[in-house]
């Protein structure tokens, strides 16, 4: 009868678990959601934007250097002599000048100015991507957490239903007070942990809750993850077709590229300093004592200019007319600037550097990240174990408490046997818990290495 009542009293106890638990309304937030935020709120992706943007107004101003230079000018001039006549002189002109050959230097500036606005996009997306990263990182570990204190918590409830059936049991002379002040160690040493834990839990909400840049007012908890709510999705091909995916994808290697790409144009800028310039210039006005002007000249001409072993040279010649052909002039010009720079010859050993340098960081990126991805598929199947063998640690504890429970039932073994194999049990599943966020930390790690965690997207305003 006395193991009648106890296990009628254990029934009760365990039919009321949980009852009196009354969460807190919180808002759920999804993985997808607190990227989406965290991005929204970020002051290093907004700096990217604002370097994109910048980049693509850099491509307008290179694209002007095309054109044609103009300009309007009006002069008045007015003079007093003393003992002769006085003289005013007012003139309007437009002046127009036009590189009609620059060596490519204006093809390749504006040719930069592409490469620049593309890397900065592919930084964009580069920064995107660590912050998605980042942030599912903080979003598992916040899992974890909650996890931690749903464990603890039913642990403790166990507990305490084992504390009160040893209770019932001692009163029946059926356990004694050495078992009772076992429990009550145990207990304690759970609400320790219970408490660190709800401690660490808030914590890392309020943190959490920062990094995405949410309200105050809204306590943003992130959605229970389950022991199989890992991604489904396994690295398709293999760890080569892996390898060659990222190389494709990876935002790293194409930035890498680029930097190649615009390595190269400087240095064909470099090496064509030496390149005549030749530049078409003209003008047009009246010119005239008094309003309405009445004298009409206009002026064309053309000049070539060059670097020579650090010595700038130039010649031109112009053909003028005035006064409606009256007057014909024609002129020539020629000059020779000794040293004026003697630089280009460091400017191309200083490009040829940067080339090299960025092949070698081309390749440098290349083989990170294979590492990358062989790490991450490595790390995927490492992880895969983890939870196989934490999960079959809690299904066998389960089963061992199942078992001593029946037996502490009918007396064949102390009730602290049963709490020593519950607090094994909780310890079993608090591992299968960081199992699991160490599983899904690999998945969103192998997704980065792949270049597959939305890091490619292409923000707003930065078309190509």
């Amino acid at each position: 009868m006395k193991s009648m009542a106890i296990m009628a009293l254990a029934f009760a106890l365990l039919a009321t678990r949980g009852s009196s638990r009354a969460g807190e309304p919180a808002e759920r937030v999804d993985e997808s959601t607190a990227v989406r935020l965290a991005c929204a709120h970020s002051r290093e992706l907004a700096a990217a934007r604002a370097r994109m943007t910048s980049a693509r107004m850099a491509i307008g101003e290179r694209w002007r250097e095309f054109l044609p230079a103009a300009s309007v000018q009006y002069s008045e001039d007015d003079t007093v002599s003393a003992g002769g006549p006085d003289t005013r002189n007012r003139q309007v002109m437009m002046s127009l000048s036009y590189d009609l050959h620059t060596g490519g230097a204006t093809v390749d500036a504006y040719a930069i100015a592409q490469i620049e606005h593309l890397a900065a996009l592919e930084n964009y997306r580069m920064e995107r991507a660590a912050l998605s990263l980042g942030v599912r990182k903080e979003y598992y570990g916040l899992q974890g957490a909650e996890g931690e204190v749903s464990i603890q918590r039913d642990l403790l409830e166990s507990l305490l239903v084992q504390r009160k059936i040893i209770d019932e049991e001692s009163r029946q002379g059926m356990a004694t007070e050495l078992q009772r002040v076992q429990a009550d160690a145990r207990i304690a040493e759970v609400e320790y942990e219970l408490l660190r834990a709800e401690n660490a839990f808030r914590t890392g909400t309020k943190n959490f809750r920062l990094l995405i840049g949410a309200s105050r007012e809204v306590r943003i908890v992130p959605v229970t993850a389950g022991e199989s709510d890992s991604p489904a999705r396994e690295a398709r091909g293999g760890k080569s077709g892996a390898v060659a995916g990222a190389l494709l994808r990876r935002p790293e290697m194409r930035m890498a590229g680029l930097a190649v790409r615009k390595a190269r144009a400087g240095v064909r800028l470099a090496r064509d300093y030496s390149l005549p310039v030749i530049r078409f210039t003209g003008s047009y006005g009246y010119r005239g004592e008094r309003y309405p002007l009445d004298d009409r000249f206009w002026n064309v001409g053309i000049t070539l200019s060059a670097s020579l072993f650090g010595n700038g040279v130039s010649s031109g010649m112009s053909y003028g007319e005035a006064g409606y052909g009256k007057e014909k002039s024609v002129a020539h010009n020629a000059q020779a600037d000794i040293l004026d720079d003697p630089s280009g010859a460091r400017r191309t050993a200083e490009a040829e550097f940067a080339l090299r340098d960025a092949m070698a960081e081309m390749e440098r990126t290349r083989m990170k990240i294979i590492v990358d991805v062989e790490r991450a598929c490595d790390r995927m199947g490492e992880t895969a174990e983890l939870v196989r063998l934490a999960r079959l640690n809690v299904s066998l504890l389960e089963r061992q408490a199942a078992a001593e429970d029946a037996r502490a039932r009918v007396g064949d073994i102390a009730r602290y046997e049963v709490l020593r194999t519950y607090v094994d049990l909780a310890k079993a599943r608090l591992r299968l818990q960081a199992a699991v966020g160490e599983r899904r930390v690999s998945f969103a790690e192998l997704d980065a290495a792949l270049g597959e965690d939305g890091g490619s997207e292409t923000p707003v305003g930065g078309e190509l």
